[in-house]
């Protein structure tokens, strides 16, 4: 039996959580692995806790320890030291260096650099493989195993509304570019004004976003938390303006509803968007080429269906599979 815990420092809901969640389930499915938590009080601690999987409470003292006085900040584990340790934040790896025979890290920041305390990286597209042998990471000793997407996909796309309706989502932080958003969306409605844009999501950056939006006429709706699912099915167009996604769920769970995706360039969009061939990537500050194109494809029927479908039709790929997922971490972890 394989002992492996999987490590995190990361409390909030969002993207790193769903990536945690997924590894478990993952990892639960293999005979061989026995699996421990390590990780603050959490959504993703209360999961695994009623999963039945142990679960090591990282409190605020060992994060503190981890980060600064990393020699003294596992100590108990010391005697029993994992086959494995997951480790999904960088600072950690150095903590958790003589607690595991291997320490493998994984990196959702595209920020290799920091995760140089590690055995291994997995990094999570092309992009973020090239950075890393950038930053100095050995070839032998990166792996690259993307997120997979295990929703339903839908037999065909969807009808497209009148007026168009236009969309995005995501945690509201300077990252997320939602801002940018609210000038695609400004510049739209100064040609074609029955073009509807809502926002969903909340965050640090709620009341700056809402009075930027007014001072732009007020062009985005903003909806606050949303059930992401019937909010993709009301779309037409989904628009991921983010200057930074290392990898983004809401790529494939965007592109198997059906749902037409334009985004901004990043690690996420030009491997899932397989480098613009399924879908338009612009500039994250481009609004005026993102403009363009939601003008171009409002007043283009058959071009509209056929990027939904081709967006369908991605996210019907091997490469979001739980099966492609489980296999390369099958191969990395028991080779």
């Amino acid at each position: 039996m394989t002992r492996i815990l999987i490590a995190t420092s990361d409390r909030q809901a969002g993207g790193i959580e769903r990536a945690l969640r997924d590894q478990l389930a993952l990892l639960q499915d293999m005979a061989e692995a026995e699996i421990s938590i390590l990780s603050p009080a959490s959504h993703f601690a209360d999961h695994a806790k009623e999963a039945r999987i142990p679960v090591y409470e990282m409190g605020q003292a060992h994060r503190v320890m981890a980060r600064y006085l990393p020699a003294l900040a596992f100590q108990r584990h010391r005697r029993t030291p994992f086959d494995i340790i997951l480790c999904h934040n960088g600072f950690l790896a150095r903590a958790l260096k003589p607690v595991g025979h291997r320490v493998i890290g994984i990196c959702h920041n595209d920020k290799p650099h920091q995760f140089h305390a590690c055995d291994e990286l997995v990094c999570l597209t092309e992009g973020g493989i090239t950075k890393a042998k950038d930053a100095g990471w050995d070839t032998g000793k990166l792996h690259h195993i993307g997120h997979y997407h295990e929703g339903p996909i839908k037999a065909e796309t969807t009808p497209i509304n009148r007026p168009l309706r236009v969309g995005a989502a995501g945690r509201m932080v300077g990252k997320k570019n939602l801002a940018g958003f609210i000038d695609i969306a400004a510049e739209v409605k100064q040609r074609q004004p029955d073009i509807i844009f809502e926002c969903g999501g909340r965050g640090e950056d709620e009341q700056a976003l809402a009075a930027y939006n007014a001072s732009k006429g007020g062009p985005v709706t903003f909806r606050g938390w949303v059930d992401f699912t019937p909010f993709l099915q009301s779309l037409d167009l989904f628009i991921i303006p983010s200057f930074d996604e290392p990898f983004g769920f809401v790529f494939p769970e965007a592109m198997s509803h059906g749902v037409g995706i334009l985004a901004s360039d990043s690690f996420g969009a030009n491997h899932c968007l397989d480098k613009g061939q399924v879908a338009p990537i612009f500039h994250a500050t481009d609004s005026t080429a993102f403009a363009d194109k939601i003008c171009e494809l409002a007043n283009n029927e058959a071009a509209l269906q056929a990027l939904k479908a081709a967006c369908l039709t991605r996210a019907k790929h091997p490469l979001f599979a739980k099966d492609t997922a489980a296999t390369a971490w099958r191969n990395l972890l028991f080779k």
